[in-house]
């Protein structure tokens, strides 16, 4: 019986999954862990996963791609269904749940998380940003967590997706994020509030800087690093499988642009360079300039860098060429009930409309850089 299995969920993220495998291999002893890759793909990413992973399975023989057909509708419903997949196929000491966006920078982290576990842990991992409820509300959750087999084994990761649980959630943890999440069983069973001493939680902090100098991997942004005794071992991008436009927590299935593509691969390169080298890596690209400018110039950090509502979506997005080059970019965004229309040129965003809904009233707001220029205001027509 090999020490560990490892585990991936795949959503078209077969970009992210070329430096996983890369990591996984050079910086692990392959003697050591099986590999299982449950596929979710619509449509499956056949050819890309046989492709990445030729060369290590004719080599070590230890991969396994199941090609699978969730039955939930949820994104998280999804993952969690195909993650207990893999967990239900594992044979082996441990396991380890790894998102395609969780990037590990520590090397031979597998043999250094054995050792937690070998001292009687019964999990190893990143926490929810914020707490959260059912057991207890830092226990390692599924997109980079692992366990002794046996203690999982007969559990299972699904999540609760309805719109029931989704507001007994909100009833009866109100300050916590969603409790019925992905491998949500699994914290129930193995921790409790008042038990902190069984599991190790990695300390967590914002790194939001990544995608101000390597680009958007998302349509939403609240990337995390994480530390142990104030070492760097790991990233997580999150909403690193979503395509780009969302519906609730539904995902609409559009295929992955080439923006989106780069960014990503651009993404995996920078945590596998950090891996290898064990030094943050330098970023070379005008937007790491931009970013760079930004912060030595007070007036360009607040032009560039102003709050944006992070729950508004992309609705719409047109680009405009002169002589083959992007001139301009219009970008229509709606969230919290505000509709917003933003002009850029040369990637910088120079005019912005918001128009909402307040006192009974239409506000039509306009912007120039972040300042205010115009702002309109209508009565709302009443039905008498």
């Amino acid at each position: 019986m090999k020490d560990w299995t490892v585990a991936f969920v795949n959503y078209k993220t077969s970009v992210y999954l070329k430096w996983q495998l890369k990591a996984l291999y050079e910086f692990n002893n392959p003697e050591e862990f099986d590999l299982i890759i449950v596929d979710n793909s619509r449509p499956k990413e056949k050819k890309e996963l046989e492709k990445l992973t030729e060369a290590y399975q004719k080599r070590y023989n230890n991969i396994s791609i199941i090609y699978y057909e969730p039955e939930e509708k949820s994104a998280s419903g999804q993952h969690g269904e195909a993650m207990t997949v893999a967990l239900k196929k594992a044979n082996s000491k441990y396991f380890l749940a790894n998102d395609p966006d969780f990037f590990w920078v520590k090397q031979n982290y597998l043999s250094w998380m054995k050792g937690y576990l070998e001292q009687g842990l019964v999990a190893i991992g990143a926490p929810y940003p914020r707490g959260v409820g059912l057991g207890n509300s830092r226990f390692p959750c599924a997109y980079g967590c692992a366990h002794p087999l046996q203690l999982i084994k007969y559990l299972d990761f699904r999540a609760e997706s309805s719109k029931e649980k989704w507001e007994e959630s909100l009833r009866i943890f109100p300050d916590k994020e969603y409790s019925f999440d992905v491998g949500y069983k699994i914290r129930d069973a193995l921790s409790s509030e008042d038990v902190n001493d069984n599991f190790l939680a990695f300390d967590q902090e914002e790194c939001k800087d990544l995608s101000k100098k390597i680009g958007l991997h998302s349509f939403q942004v609240i990337s995390k690093k994480y530390l142990v005794d104030d070492e760097v071992v790991a990233f997580h991008l999150f909403r690193g499988s979503f395509t780009g436009k969302v519906v609730g927590n539904q995902d609409k299935n559009k295929p992955l642009s080439r923006r989106l593509k780069s960014v990503r691969d651009r993404m995996g390169r920078y945590f596998y360079e950090y891996l290898r080298t064990g030094v943050q890596p330098n970023v070379v690209s005008f937007r790491a300039f931009l970013y760079y400018c930004s912060q030595k110039i007070p007036f360009l950090k607040k032009v560039l860098y102003r709050r944006k509502d992070d729950f508004s979506i992309i609705k719409d997005k047109k680009k405009i060429y002169f002589m083959g080059l992007p001139l301009c970019k219009i970008i229509h965004r709606e969230g919290n009930g505000t509709k917003f229309t933003i002009l850029e040129i040369f990637a910088l965003p120079m005019f912005m409309k918001r128009e909402f809904e307040k006192d009974n009233s239409e506000i039509t707001k306009i912007s120039f850089f972040s300042f205010n220029i115009a702002k309109i205001v209508k009565q709302k027509k009443t039905n008498r």
